[in-house]
């Protein structure tokens, strides 16, 4: 298993979604313009930038419902939610409940969607992970719409079916614990970060795995 790319900034205001070069099913290709899609109703930003995160005092999760291949692959839906909120809660961010989003709804949260599908005989996957937040325009501040000012999309393929469910995962973890460092960056009353204990812009990757049969997610570019 290859190490993750660390994720790069995005140098267009749009968002650009280029697969790494590499054969990628067509269906999980069009999932992923669909994923794209749903899980944003408003304008993206710039996946690069960390200040967007100043000053926000808590988020809450939600993870889209999941594909059934993931499911039945162990992939649950609570638990990855779950899991996410303790990294948060680990790091000193506050998660907000989702009766606390219900009732304002205001409030940024991070959103998950994930894709997975059988490219015979292995498995492909992509997962979305943005910070919505509703902003108002400034042309006309009466106007509000969601926005996703931080995201990222990785993709992972040649995972065979043993190894799919922790590639997703490792994925994941790799892609909130950028979040993690992102926020700590953007909050830092000072040059000290280091005192966070979290690695900013560092090569750690999820561990190798010895299957034979299995690549890593990357970033979408």
């Amino acid at each position: 298993m290859t190490g993750l790319k660390a994720a790069e900034k995005q140098n267009r205001p749009v968002c650009p979604v280029r697969a790494r070069r590499g054969h990628m099913a067509p269906a999980v290709l069009a999932g992923i313009a669909l994923l794209l899609f749903s899980a944003l109703t408003g304008v993206w930003g710039d996946a690069g930038n960390k200040e967007v995160l100043k000053g926000i005092t808590g988020v809450g999760v939600e993870v889209e419902d999941l594909p059934r291949m993931a499911e039945k692959l162990g992939i649950k839906k609570e638990s990855l939610k779950a899991d996410i909120a303790s990294r948060l809660r680990q790091a000193g961010i506050e998660v907000v409940s989702d009766d606390a989003l219900k009732k304002n709804p205001s409030l940024p949260f991070l959103k998950v969607s994930l894709i997975i599908g059988y490219s015979k005989p292995t498995y492909i996957y992509a997962v979305v992970v943005g910070l919505n937040e509703k902003v108002s325009l400034e042309r006309d501040p009466r106007i509000i719409s969601y926005a996703m000012p931080w995201w990222r999309i990785m993709k992972g393929e040649h995972a065979g079916e043993s190894a799919v469910s922790g590639y997703v995962q490792e994925t994941l973890v790799y892609i909130i614990n950028e979040f993690i460092a992102n926020y700590a960056e953007a909050n830092a009353p000072g040059p000290a970060l280091e005192e966070t204990g979290i690695p900013l812009g560092s090569e750690t990757h999820p561990s190798k795995s010895s299957e034979p049969v299995g690549k890593s997610g990357e970033m979408l570019k």
